[in-house]
């Protein structure tokens, strides 16, 4: 009789479907220097100017432009306020679907600041390693859920349990109804620029 092989296969690698840095090797050459960057960093660098431009007419004329920033239309489902953030917003979602993704990489101030942070840490020698999760594939919808969603949910919360939260003192829950489409109106200016952004050491 012939013995029974005493080497057992290797279990198999949960993880073996995913990509990892240390055995996968992409199926195109090596990847050339995009000629846009410098346009790119140029387009960054007005926006950035904009963006200053923006505050200080506010300081000089103590008003301004509501804040041109996609999380303001946050106030117009909440107060039925109809603001720059909004109609950015609005633009944004039409230009995507026919332009595809360009605000994130040619427009968004926070795109440029993580640019920098890589190029200074390149400069020091550190190389941050990318985070790859398929977990992030659900935070844009978590984002937006919690801007435009869960105002509406909160408000049914609001007008269908108001006696119980009165009577828990549950008070974080309770906010006037949202006003109706009908009842929105412009809001295109404003004094306190700065009341819906992080307070100075918080944004640093």
């Amino acid at each position: 009789m012939t013995a029974a092989p005493t080497d057992k296969p290797a279990p198999p690698d949960p993880l073996a479907f995913l990509p990892r840095q240390d055995r996968h090797k992409p199926k195109c050459g090596p990847v050339r220097p995009s000629k846009m960057s410098r346009r790119r960093m140029w387009v960054l660098v007005a926006v950035h100017l904009l963006i200053g431009l923006h505050i200080l007419h506010w300081l000089w004329t103590g008003s301004t432009i509501t804040p041109v920033e996609p999380s303001e239309a946050m106030q117009t489902i909440e107060l039925g306020r109809i603001n720059a953030g909004f109609i950015l917003f609005l633009v944004l979602i039409v230009g995507t679907l026919v332009f595809g993704r360009f605000f994130c990489g040619w427009a968004c101030h926070l795109v440029a600041l993580q640019d920098l942070c890589a190029w200074l840490l390149a400069k020091v020698g550190l190389k941050p390693r990318p985070v790859r999760s398929r977990l992030l594939v659900f935070a844009p919808w978590v984002v937006g859920g919690y801007m435009f969603f869960w105002p509406v949910v909160h408000a049914w919360l609001w007008r269908a349990f108001e006696p119980t939260w009165r009577e828990l003192k549950w008070t974080w829950l309770e906010r006037p109804m949202l006003p109706k489409v009908s009842d929105w109106d412009w809001h295109m200016s404003t004094d306190a620029f700065w009341r819906t952004f992080p307070q100075p050491m918080m944004a640093i």
